[in-house]
């Protein structure tokens, strides 16, 4: 099973979606879960619209005045990531809002767990040494202490793991 995106699915969103969401946590969340519940159904395809840098009506990538990237563009990275290494792994015990896809490559292997429910002490084992990284509070994905075999999520949080450092931009 290659990891792959699943087919086309426009995620438009409104002007009111875009000063809402789109900067927002729970923005970040619900895209992360988009994707990763994607990967059982029969997609194959997946477009955001838009990731445009610049002013845009419908720009959730990345603030038209700072141009920094969104809190969203750090879930497409992780799931860039995930689709980097190419090979999906079986992922079991999920429900109640938590969503998860993971990969590997090798020895190489990493994980997006998201939480779009109430909050959660979760575990992800076996998974040994690794980086870990979480997006909560609204604010961007940061390199965190998280221990993948106890963890806790709250609400429109996600954390991903991996055993090669993740590069997030600022």
């Amino acid at each position: 099973n290659l990891l792959t995106f699943k087919t086309l699915l426009l995620m438009q969103c409104s002007k009111l979606a875009v000063k809402k969401r789109e900067v927002s946590a729970e923005a970040a969340a619900h895209s992360a879960a988009l994707m990763c519940g994607m990967q059982k159904t029969k997609m194959d395809m997946m477009c955001f619209y838009d990731a445009r840098l610049g002013i845009s009506t419908y720009a959730g990538f990345f603030s038209p005045e700072t141009l920094h990237p969104y809190p969203t563009y750090d879930a497409f990275l992780c799931f860039g990531a995930l689709y980097a290494l190419g090979e999906e792994v079986e992922i079991e015990g999920l429900g109640g809002g938590i969503y998860a896809c993971a990969a590997k490559s090798g020895e190489e292997k990493a994980i997006l767990v998201v939480n779009i429910g109430a909050p959660k002490t979760l575990s992800v084992e076996p998974f040994g040494e690794c980086f870990s990284y979480i997006a909560k509070n609204g604010k961007r994905l940061k390199a965190a202490s998280l221990c993948p075999s106890e963890f806790c999520l709250k609400k429109n949080e996600f954390a991903f793991f991996a055993t090669k450092e993740l590069s997030i931009p600022d």
